[in-house]
């Protein structure tokens, strides 16, 4: 079994809940800089928030998973889950805040979302090198093949 889909896909659920828990994190912080208690106590809050750590964990966490599912599958396969961040985290944080989300931003998911289809696409027809030379797609990714 080739597990470099699931390592992307969980890569980039640990993103996602990365970035919303350092966000909050780091907007809390923000918030005491400009009440102006000094940024010395807003890094003591920092460093005592939780959230701060365990979206440090998932960022740590985020880039293992990446790693290996670099080591599963070619970039071109990887990376069109990966840009799925654009849309996934800004909704989720629409979710959690109530955050409305603007036609632009709806209408860019879906440019977004048609391009990861069409690469992903392009990239499981098993085309290689643009000469039209069909190859079955191999097994298991060796990057020095």
């Amino acid at each position: 079994m080739n597990w470099g889909y699931t390592y992307a896909i969980f890569s980039l659920a640990s993103n996602v809940a990365c970035q919303q828990l350092l966000s909050a994190s780091l907007h809390q912080a923000g918030r005491s800089v400009r009440q102006g208690t000094g940024i010395s106590e807003s890094i003591r809050s920092l460093l005592g928030d939780g959230r701060f750590w365990i979206g440090g964990s998932l960022a740590a966490l985020c880039l293992t998973l990446w790693a290996l599912a670099l080591t599963q599958l070619p970039i071109a396969r990887a990376l069109p889950i990966m840009s799925l961040i654009f849309v996934i985290s800004p909704v989720v944080n629409s979710r959690i805040t109530g955050t409305p989300l603007s036609i632009p931003m709806v209408a860019g998911f879906f440019l977004i979302t048609l391009g990861v289809a069409l690469t992903s696409f392009q990239a499981t027809s098993g085309t290689r090198g643009g000469d039209g030379h069909q190859e079955p797609a191999p097994s298991t990714y060796h990057p020095n093949d």
